[in-house]
């Protein structure tokens, strides 16, 4: 599934993705650290959904991103941080970090990371 989210604002995008999905994903990842990119990711989220948020904010944010605090709070999500994931175990720790959240989401995080379609790791996740 794609999302063409240029000139959309986070809402924007994380609504197409709540549509397109029937109430949002169990687990986002943002690995650019820019404000822009942690809130679409959040407010793509389920309720009771997780975010992870892989690695340091961008110098623009100078290590300050705002996030939705009622909106984490009436959806139960929860919110984890990795930090220094080695490029050749990235695979096995989103892996490990999904299947805390969604049985089915570790085996597409793996396929993901391992350049498998994701649409076929989806299909088979469900």
């Amino acid at each position: 599934m794609t999302f063409h989210a240029r000139g959309l604002s986070p809402e924007q995008v994380a609504q197409a993705v709540r549509d397109a999905t029937g109430g949002g994903i169990h687990v986002s990842i943002d690995a650019l650290g820019r404000g822009f990119t942690v809130n679409q990711s959040i407010h793509s989220l389920r309720k009771h959904g997780r975010h992870v948020q892989v690695g340091l904010t961008s110098q623009e944010e100078r290590g300050q991103v705002a996030i939705p605090v009622d909106n984490l709070v009436t959806g139960e999500w929860e919110v984890v941080g990795s930090k220094g994931n080695p490029h050749p175990n990235y695979d096995e720790s989103a892996a490990r970090r999904a299947r805390k959240a969604e049985p089915g989401a570790a085996r597409h995080a793996t396929d993901r990371a391992r350049g498998r379609d994701g649409h076929a790791a989806a299909d088979d996740a469900i």
